[in-house]
């Protein structure tokens, strides 16, 4: 019932008014009018397992002041034991398990499993729980997994960390995972994660430099993989494959699996690179050769080598027939990946047909600059003013984190002279100022001010889409300057929500919703793109 009435459970092209539909509230009044154990042993539930306080607060109340008799494992459900946490990992990346033994008040055994998928984004994809003591399951699993996959302890701060992180990514994926147990086990595998101690690091995408591809497509070609293939061609399309390799599926170029290999061809490269088909008609055997050359330097086991080589081969026809046909690119197709569109309906090609036709993604752009700027009202009367060159607004900072705060800003300040402009140091002042007043408690843990600093700086260049190819700036270019080997993606995830603002998903449109924290250039940008849309 927790996990129906989840607001994260809401479509995004669902342009219903949810303010009517019942929430986890009504549901907790419902409960209540009905005095019996049955509905105190749910409404005990949502005391545990719910975050939304005001039902918690309900909830308890009313449970109280019953005193109905509970099993002690409900009514002590507070006072759980967390036995140990593991991680069962596949030697070439694509998905892992993180498992959690908790011990419930009695004697009662608990066991959580979240499947996290590396390919669609480090995403909380299933997850579900399973009565029996830790041993009798550790030993279930171990007997289960295949030779390629190990099973090693985890630290339980880093299991919350992972385990939050890719819940809450998965949560905004649509359409959203659904299975058998998933996401109705979702509010009891957090409730458990809550009770693992914070401090965790999550996981970090690790963020290729231009060097490194560089260097790795110079190995490559002076392999005996792939030097045979060494043409001008296969160069620029290595180029793809790499982007892919490094910054899609797990993120490890030398460790290709049949689900990435069809991922990449299948979907990524037909969709993403606009190039005549007889040039993508090379990526086949380019990419069986990538995955020999990568599989031997990263000491890939050869049978997993040949399952993916025959991933490749089986593949390739379809992959062929899709290249050699006409399809949806660039917006359309993403949207028709999400679900929100039709791909079969012709109007998405032509414009002409019934169903949703290229005009209707203009309404999607509308939305995404109302985002960006705050409202209609601040997209009509925006304009391309740079912003000024201000001082930090010290205003409203706890004094117990003016020191942190200053070594944050010293940081941040000289990263965005190095790789920004002034602008960009303004915009990351303001945004630092409001993360800082919103939950001053993110500056009073034990954290490095680079790490910080470095989400700050991120932050700022996502939402003025300076980052990247398009952009200029590398990511790993400002974790260069600040010491860091990558972006801290999760104190990135912390300090937004500290400063009032939705996680940004992977991959997904980075927005502020304020001008405050634009430059004149992405302000210009949305301007033009307001008055084409004619808004």
């Amino acid at each position: 019932m927790i996990a129906t009435l989840d607001p994260r459970a809401a479509s995004p092209f669902d342009h219903t008014d949810r303010r009517d539909l019942p929430g986890l509230r009504e549901l907790t009044r419902s409960l209540a009018r009905f005095d019996a154990p049955e509905t105190s042993a749910l409404l005990a539930l949502i005391v545990a397992m719910s975050d939304d306080a005001p039902a918690t607060a309900e909830a308890r109340a009313e449970v109280a002041g019953r005193g109905h008799p509970l099993p002690e494992w409900l009514a002590r459900l507070d006072q759980i034991t967390i036995e140990r946490t593991l991680v069962t990992t596949h030697v070439l990346g694509d998905a892992e398990d993180i498992i959690v033994g908790a011990r419930l008040a009695g004697g009662h055994d608990a066991t959580a499993f979240v499947y996290v998928d590396h390919n669609l984004g480090t995403v909380a994809a299933d997850g579900f729980l399973l009565a029996g003591t830790f041993e009798h399951i550790e030993r279930l699993v171990r007997d289960a997994s295949d030779p390629d996959t190990g099973t090693a302890d985890l630290d339980p701060a880093e299991a919350r960390a992972r385990i939050e992180q890719a819940i809450a990514s998965g949560a905004m994926v649509f359409p959203p995972y659904e299975t058998t147990t998933w996401p109705a086990a979702r509010p009891a595998v957090e409730w458990l994660a809550r009770k693992l101690p914070t401090g965790g690091i999550g996981y970090e995408r690790r963020e290729w430099t231009d060097m490194e591809t560089r260097r790795l497509a110079e190995e490559f070609f002076a392999s005996e993989a792939g030097a045979p293939l060494d043409t001008p061609d296969a160069r620029e399309l290595l180029d793809s494959l790499l982007w892919f390799g490094t910054g899609y599926a797990s993120g490890d170029p030398d460790r290709w699996s049949p689900v990435s290999v069809e991922m990449l061809l299948l979907d990524w490269l037909p969709r993403k690179v606009v190039a005549e088909p007889a040039f993508l008609a090379g990526a086949p055997p380019l990419l069986a050769a990538l995955v020999r050359f990568g599989h031997e330097r990263s000491g890939v086991p050869g049978h997993l080598t040949e399952q993916t080589l025959a991933a490749v081969r089986d593949i390739t026809p379809a992959y062929l027939a899709a290249i050699g046909s006409p399809r949806l690119q660039g917006p359309p197709a993403v949207l028709a990946a999400m679900g929100a569109i039709d791909p079969d309906d012709p109007g998405l090609l032509t414009g002409g047909a019934p169903g949703m036709d290229l005009r209707d993604i203009d309404d999607i752009l509308r939305e995404v600059l109302r985002d960006a700027v705050g409202g209609d009202a601040a997209l009509r009367s925006l304009d391309a003013t740079p912003l000024p060159d201000e001082p930090f607004p010290w205003a409203g900072i706890p004094d117990d984190i003016r020191e942190r705060i200053g070594e944050v800003l010293t940081l941040t300040d000289a990263c965005c002279d190095a790789l920004m402009d002034t602008e960009c140091r303004t915009a990351a002042r303001r945004f630092l100022a409001s993360a800082a007043r919103g939950d001053p408690r993110v500056f009073r843990r034990r954290a490095r001010p680079e790490t910080a600093a470095a989400a700050v700086v991120w932050i700022i260049g996502r939402a003025n889409r300076m980052l990247g190819h398009r952009g200029g700036v590398r990511s790993g270019a400002i974790a260069e300057h600040l010491g860091l080997t990558s972006i801290p993606n999760q104190r990135a995830h912390t300090l937004l929500i500290a400063a009032g603002h939705e996680p940004w998903e992977a991959g997904s449109d980075a927005s502020l919703g304020s001008p405050a924290y634009l430059t004149s250039r992405r302000r210009a940008e949305i301007i033009a793109t307001r008055d084409r849309l004619d808004l």
